[in-house]
């Protein structure tokens, strides 16, 4: 009877063990370091999302830029730079319009219910915000990894990530 209890525990713990297939990305209410590359240049930013979807990304390098925090909510990006605040009307400037796809993609992952599947190691969700589409790399507990706009030659890896007030 040992023999058998013995054999039956190991096999119970091996099957619930096994990985889920589909996971809810976790992407408000975190804090993050950023690396950006937009058409082939690098970008390294501290970054946070806030419970209310607010983006914020304070560039850290290039050194010239650093200091350079940049808002993106539902109505507006702002960019602040050297105490100077700019918030362009329209999507005018080209590093906003990626930025603002950025933001939109997050947004619908979060807002829509959206789920990522188990693809080979990887979670992966892939959608589509107006024309442009994206693809979100997750871990398994939700929280981003890598985002990907290839029609926008924008990407962001996604470093220490961290839900706040933990």
């Amino acid at each position: 009877m040992k023999k058998i209890i013995c054999l039956i525990i190991p096999l119970i713990l091996l099957c619930s063990c096994g990985k889920k297939s589909e996971v809810q990305p976790n992407l408000l209410g975190i804090s993050f370091k950023g690396e950006l590359v937009y058409y082939n240049e690098n970008y390294s930013c501290e970054c946070s999302i806030s419970q209310d979807g607010v983006l914020t990304a304070k560039i850290i390098e290039p050194e010239i830029l650093s200091g350079f925090v940049l808002t993106v909510s539902k109505d507006k990006i702002t960019a602040d730079y050297l105490g100077i605040s700019y918030t362009p009307t329209t999507n005018n400037m080209p590093f906003s319009g990626a930025i603002d796809s950025f933001y939109k993609a997050l947004q619908e992952c979060c807002l829509e219910d959206k789920r990522a599947t188990l693809s080979g190691e990887e979670y992966i969700l892939k959608g589509e915000v107006g024309d442009i589409d994206y693809t979100l790399y997750l871990s398994p507990t939700g929280l981003p990894q890598k985002l990907l706009l290839p029609d926008e030659r924008f990407s962001v890896n996604f470093y220490n990530v961290t839900i706040k007030g933990s």
